[in-house]
């Protein structure tokens, strides 16, 4: 098996950044490449951001797209299959001082595939920080990065209650129409409760509401495409379900603390 020592990744890396103990290594993987079994020196979240990786670990196959986080202690093994429409991710090597300030929760999480779910806004607040020279941006990544690993030790205790499968195949619903969601009465019937225990149950273990969530899903489908296109705003914040482009502006603000057209001129 392969050993990796830490900043060496398979793929391209396009960019490497340091943010106080952090650093970040971005890649980009061509389409249908093979990753042989290996691991890696030091512990580290993978954060999609385009395209899909079918990562095989503990005898399953998981996919992760955009909005999905991979956490991976030192020394667990695993190997990847690149999609069709390749990938590009970011890995964040946690150090020592860090993974243990979560000790026991961390711990009992070796190796963990979950989307951001209610840290998602975190997703694009990392992609952000990356093209970013503002002195914020080492507070903005330690920030996201506990946001996120905080989620992520907390979730799974939290698929441990009751009706975990009918909450995440809520978030899945949600995800999959991008933001634009049903009726909470069809989204309680698809999970097989009633509406006030739905609310109950995804607020408590989500630490959001489901409107909140969905909000966060439609700004993260906005970021990437003003990140990675060159569509008119005004064209993106129709698709995306937005109002108009005011009211796209005003969810960025909420979610990333920075507006589309800034970023739009920072990426050229």
């Amino acid at each position: 098996m392969i050993r990796l020592q830490p900043g060496n990744y398979f793929g391209q890396t396009t960019q490497v950044r340091h943010f106080g103990d952090f650093r970040i290594t971005a890649t980009r993987y061509a389409p249908g490449t093979f990753l042989p079994t290996h691991c890696h020196e030091q512990a580290y979240l993978l954060v999609s951001l385009r395209g899909a990786t079918i990562e095989s670990a503990m005898h399953r196959d998981h996919v992760c797209s955009r909005g999905w986080v991979v956490l991976n202690q030192a020394g667990e093994s695993h190997c990847d299959k690149i999609s069709d429409q390749g990938a590009e991710a970011l890995n964040i090597e946690l150090p020592a001082a860090f993974v243990a300030q979560f000790g026991r929760r961390l711990a009992e999480c070796p190796v963990q595939y979950r989307h951001a779910g209610g840290a998602l806004p975190a997703v694009g607040c990392l992609q952000i920080a990356m093209r970013s020279s503002d002195p914020l941006s080492r507070l903005a990544v330690e920030e996201s990065v506990t946001t996120i690993v905080d989620y992520l030790t907390d979730g799974a205790a939290s698929d441990r209650v009751t009706g975990a499968e009918s909450l995440q195949a809520v978030e899945q619903i949600i995800r999959d129409r991008n933001g634009l969601t049903p009726s909470l009465d069809s989204l309680a019937a698809h999970a097989g409760v009633h509406p006030a225990h739905l609310c109950r149950q995804f607020r408590r273990t989500r630490g959001r509401t489901m409107t909140e969530f969905a909000a966060s899903v439609r700004a993260d489908r906005a970021l990437e495409r003003v990140m990675s296109t060159d569509q008119p705003l005004s064209q993106i914040s129709v698709e995306c379900g937005f109002s108009d482009q005011a009211h796209m502006t005003r969810m960025f603000r909420r979610f990333f603390e920075t507006t589309p057209g800034r970023l739009r001129r920072e990426a050229r």
